[in-house]
């Protein structure tokens, strides 16, 4: 065993130092609530032409938190809670099409058919109660900032909770699940590209691409494993490299998402929007990445909040997570093939029952952390 870890950390190392200069690709992220991951995560990408096959594997922890919330509309009641700890490991395939149907001339403009790649996406999620409750909560000490009522239940616990409570049926969760997620494929093209890249030979400076994503429902809903349905999305895409040393991406997407399949009234809107910028900084073999995400909200408006223990009490419920829009932002440093991230809801907007009156924060999730690897194949 020893001989054999040794090896593949050689491999690896020498997989690195082949790979040339750190890439200048977004994180790629999505925003990995309890219930958004359910449904298709439009993520961000480099628009110019991906040059060959890519493998990319990453792990992640996403908390969660919300008190015990019963939201009703006429004469419906649902119960809602989100408090846990998401553990995944992703695995993703890229590929350009000119690899099978063969390369073009090598000179502009490209053929319709290296414009064109694939990638495959799939994961596993264990749900538990984790260990992050108590970090947060010293965080949001140090910071005096407001613990949304964490300290008053029980740390690292499990309670998942999207339950009709007329008929009792939905989704009630409280020990850890393992699941399988859903499959994503996602098909980029490459709309238009110019100049020379600082980074690459073969690359341009810039680029601008469009993208199609499926999500298939191999995970379901009852184990936090997807949504139980198909969703599809498109997405307009953008890469310019700034200077010889910083990039900018963005996206601009519109998805479709399927109805939830479960026995519930409370279901996700139909159409779903997201926007991101990212910035990546190359300090030599080190760059410095920051992103900013923002989504829709998640479910279908029309809902109020039964009242539980007054302002306090409303800024810890799930409604935020729920029925308003949520900003993410996120830090990472990537060496080589390593890219480590930190994330945190921030969402600009009206927020009456806090101090700060113009932001407000969904915890869905709360704080993400994760580590991937990506590589050339």
């Amino acid at each position: 065993m020893p001989l054999r870890a040794l090896g593949a950390v050689s491999v690896l190392l020498s997989a690195t130092a082949a790979w040339g200069a750190t890439s200048d690709a977004p994180m790629q992220l999505g925003t990995d609530g309890t219930f958004g991951a359910l449904f298709l995560q439009m993520t961000s990408g480099d628009a110019r032409a991906l040059e060959g096959p890519e493998f990319d594997a990453r792990w992640s922890i996403a908390n969660d938190w919300s008190i015990p919330t019963t939201l009703v509309r006429g004469k419906e009641q649902v119960l809602l809670q989100n408090d846990e700890q998401a553990d995944s490991i992703a695995f993703t395939v890229r590929t350009p099409w000119s690899l099978f149907l063969g390369p073009g001339s090598g000179k502009a403009p490209r053929p319709l058919w290296e414009r064109f790649s694939t990638a495959l996406e799939w994961r596993i999620v264990e749900h538990w109660g984790g260990w992050t409750d108590r970090p947060i909560e010293a965080w949001h000490t140090l910071i005096q900032a407001l613990n949304f009522e964490r300290a008053q239940y029980p740390r690292n616990a499990v309670n998942v909770s999207l339950v009709d409570l007329t008929t009792g049926r939905g989704l009630d969760i409280h020990s850890p699940r393992f699941a399988v997620g859903d499959l994503v494929l996602r098909t980029q093209f490459l709309v238009a590209e110019g100049g020379s890249s600082a980074v690459g030979a073969s690359r341009s400076r810039w680029g601008l691409s469009a993208r199609l994503d499926v999500k298939a429902p191999t995970g379901g809903p009852e184990d936090l494993g997807g949504s139980g349905g198909w969703d599809a999305g498109g997405a307009i895409l953008g890469t310019v490299e700034l200077t010889r040393w910083l990039t900018l991406h963005g996206m601009a997407a519109l998805s479709v998402f399927s109805p939830l399949a479960l026995p519930e009234p409370l279901q996700p809107q139909t159409w779903h929007y997201a926007g991101e910028a990212s910035l990546v900084a190359r300090f030599g073999d080190v760059s410095v990445l920051l992103e900013d995400r923002f989504d829709s909200a998640l479910f279908q408006g029309g809902w109020e909040r039964v009242p539980m223990n007054g302002d306090v009490g409303f800024l810890s419920s799930g409604y935020y997570g729920a029925f308003r829009p949520q900003n993410q932002i996120s830090g990472g440093v990537r060496w080589n093939h390593f890219t480590f991230w930190f994330s945190e809801d921030f969402t600009p907007g009206s927020s009456p029952y806090q101090p700060q009156h113009w932001f407000y924060s969904s915890n869905t999730p709360d704080v993400e952390i994760g580590l991937a690897y990506s590589a050339p194949l």
